[in-house]
């Protein structure tokens, strides 16, 4: 089974743009076994407009996913 979060780190006015959405994901990562159990893998699906892209780094594990900028209904599909 996979379990996932889902980031969105967009704001309407870049004054009310939180900057730790790439250590919320990293400490997430980094603490999974409070969010899935050994056989669970997770996930971390970040979504927004073109101008929300890598404000999450993506990992080379292939956890941290960003679709910001992208069609999102399609690119999700692409993971199952």
């Amino acid at each position: 089974m996979e379990k996932y979060f889902v980031l969105a780190p967009g704001a309407s006015k870049f004054t009310k743009k939180w900057p730790y959405y790439d250590e919320l994901a990293k400490k997430i990562l980094e603490n999974k076994n409070k969010f899935v159990n050994n056989e669970e893998k997770l996930r971390i699906f970040v979504i927004g407009g073109k101008e929300d892209a890598n404000v999450v780094e993506a990992d080379e594990d292939g956890q941290i996913i960003d679709l910001c900028g992208k069609n999102f209904l399609l690119r999700k599909a692409e993971y199952y």
